[in-house]
């Protein structure tokens, strides 16, 4: 069975837990065929934590269906999250949870286009989609009881930029990493419940799917308790091959910056730039921590060129 690399790296972290569920996974699926009706389909690229395949309907229609790791014990189950946010968002900006099975740890969701990041879309053009669509996409904080909220998050992004590498690891800079810090700090600081909203959490281009006209819907939300600017940085972190092909990055990242703050209607300008900067940096190191390097130096050599940032 088809699963993707970060997956596999998470199956990997489980031990022989995740080498039992995928040894267990074809005897799975054949269990959900006949609990949802369905037919097994093609597999789908995507997902970290998860296999996910197109299938076909018994009434002919077609849908995807989503079967999640074995939770790893580290805070809230992401496949509880994950189906929680769904099924009370029903009609909104989020994919549309049809079915779903505890046991198995699957979810049958509706069939939507093609990926943000495969529309052949200028960057611009992509900010200005997710911008409107997370607006769009915010919920009231006490919606889904029990998410973590910014705070909890901050604490794990900290957690990130304080391991120590391992050896050989092209980390970024010390300064870079310095940084990083400061700006987190400094958003644990501004933290507000009272503006609190609940937000996806993980929104970048392969988690916006076309929908019907120029319309777009969310997948895969890790759903937290944060600031709206949180959200917005959150998918600023990526383009980072874009950055470094630049002559001057960081006047171009600002440019993002300040367009999805316009489309979104938020006028912290400086938030949104330092939740970027956090998130490129974390998510890099993140990476390394999988065993992804190639994947982790982009972000990190975008992160330390775009020090220090601007602000205006």
């Amino acid at each position: 069975m088809k699963l993707s690399a970060p997956t596999e790296a998470r199956l990997s972290e489980l031990g022989p837990r995740g080498e039992a569920w995928k040894r267990a996974l074809p005897e799975r699926l054949r269990a959900l065929e006949e609990t949802f009706g369905c037919e097994l389909g093609e597999p789908l690229d995507g997902g970290s934590a998860a296999f996910v395949a197109r299938v076909r309907r018994r009434d002919g229609t077609r849908a995807v269906l989503k079967v999640a790791v074995p939770h790893d014990g580290r805070g809230m189950d992401g496949f509880e999250r994950e189906l929680a946010i769904l099924t009370s968002t029903r009609g909104g900006a989020y994919v549309e949870a049809l079915a779903h099975d505890r046991e198995h740890r699957a979810m049958l969701l509706e069939e939507l286009g093609p990926p943000l990041e495969r529309r052949g879309l200028s960057v611009e053009r992509q900010v200005d989609v997710l911008g409107t669509t997370l607006a769009r996409a915010w919920g009231n904080a006490s919606a889904v009881p029990g998410l973590p909220d910014g705070l909890h998050q901050a604490d794990l992004l900290e957690e990130i930029l304080d391991a120590p590498p391992e050896t050989n690891d092209p980390s970024p800079h010390a300064e870079t990493l310095e940084l990083a810090r400061t700006f987190l700090d400094r958003r644990r600081r501004a933290f507000d419940p009272s503006r609190a909203v609940l937000i996806h959490g993980d929104a970048h281009p392969s988690n916006v799917l076309s929908n019907t006209g120029e319309d777009f819907k969310l997948i895969d939300p890790e759903g937290l308790l944060s600031m709206p600017e949180h959200d917005l940085g959150i998918p600023l972190r990526g383009w980072n091959d874009e950055l470094l092909a630049a002559n001057d990055p960081g006047a171009v990242a600002m440019s993002w910056v300040q367009r999805m703050a316009r489309v979104s209607g938020r006028s912290d300008v400086a938030a949104i730039w330092e939740w970027s900067f956090i998130e490129r940096v974390t998510s890099g190191l993140f990476l390394l921590r999988l065993g992804l390097v190639s994947e982790a130096h982009p972000y990190l050599v975008a992160a330390d060129r775009l020090r220090p940032p601007r602000t205006s």
